[in-house]
């Protein structure tokens, strides 16, 4: 059976913290231990030395895994050292994400993970745990993880915002994500015979069916992604060619290479989020909308004007 995004993202966090903890590993060792081959461990070490690191994204930014006589060994500079400054907000999904990882692992979780999240823990203190946005049903929540675990098909009557009516949907609940102060449910309707999002909070009620389902191998969204709206405006961007971070940092619709530049096509659910897209290109670059191919540079000229005059004499 194909691993869900998340079931992927745990085992390589895992795997991660693993190494870490005993240094230069035998490669057989780490796949014994996480019950995977070689194959798909050098799969996901590649994945990390190509995408997992910080901003510029230069090769001095990455983590870096080598493989080397048979054993794997994973290092880090120092920026991934310095004290990390977050918000409220986000050491909570930090906490959030750690505490599934522990949980997924249970006593075989690497002393690294048990140590960052109780770091992050003790900084938030004890009367904080609770980290589920509020606005969703406790209740609703915990029926979503548990059908997750056990496959089990669930109905839903579920508000749809757009339309103000309420429809009673039977769905396979694959993955539970908390992103922007709101818990999503990613699941395949039966109604509508493909993988849709839910925002939980519009959950009015849920059930078990108590029927099992198996996961369909389909694409997963990473988190509800800038763009998922019904309301996202699609835009063509014409960046240098070394503006591919855009496509390997954000899902993209398509790139196309013409020359030495590229046309990437981006689906953009906010103005926040174009703003600060279009900040980061470099000189030159164009950006029209899709449907009309008007130019929306003009949004980036408004933000830049709000951010000079924060700072105007």
């Amino acid at each position: 059976m194909a691993l869900t995004t998340k079931e992927r993202a745990q085992r390589i966090l895992l795997v991660l913290g693993f190494v870490l903890d005993q240094g230069d590993t035998p490669v057989e060792v780490v796949c014994e231990r996480f019950g995977i081959s070689e194959e798909e461990l050098t799969e996901d070490m590649t994945f990390v030395f190509n995408y997992v690191g910080i901003h510029p994204f230069t090769p001095d930014a990455y983590v870096t895994v080598t493989v080397e006589e048979g054993l794997i060994d994973v290092a880090y500079g120092d920026f991934f050292r310095q004290p990390l400054h977050l918000t409220s907000e986000e050491a909570l999904q930090l906490l959030t994400a750690g505490e599934a990882l522990l949980q997924a692992e249970g006593e075989r979780s690497g002393q690294t993970l048990r140590g960052a999240v109780e770091k992050v823990r003790t900084a938030l203190g004890a009367d904080t745990l609770s980290v589920q946005p509020p606005a969703a049903d406790p209740k609703v929540l915990e029926l979503l993880s548990a059908t997750i675990e056990d496959h089990t098909s669930i109905v839903i009557d579920y508000l749809s915002y757009a339309r103000n009516e309420t429809a009673s949907r039977t769905v396979d609940p694959y993955v539970l994500q908390a992103f922007s102060d709101h818990w999503f449910l990613q699941a395949w309707c039966h109604e509508a015979e493909d993988v849709r999002m839910f925002r939980v909070d519009r959950i009015l009620s849920a059930a078990s069916t108590e029927d099992q389902f198996i996961v369909r191998e389909v694409e997963l969204a990473e988190a509800p992604a800038p763009g998922t709206g019904s309301a996202a405006q699609t835009v063509v961007l014409d960046v240098p060619a070394g503006d591919r971070w855009i496509a390997d940092m954000y899902p993209v619709e398509s790139v196309t290479e013409v020359g030495d530049r590229l046309q990437i096509e981006i689906r953009c659910g906010t103005t926040a989020f174009l703003e600060r897209l279009l900040l980061r290109l470099a000189p030159g670059s164009t950006a029209v909308d899709a449907a009309t191919g008007a130019s929306v540079l003009p949004v980036r000229a408004g933000a830049a004007s709000r951010i000079l005059s924060r700072y105007a004499p």
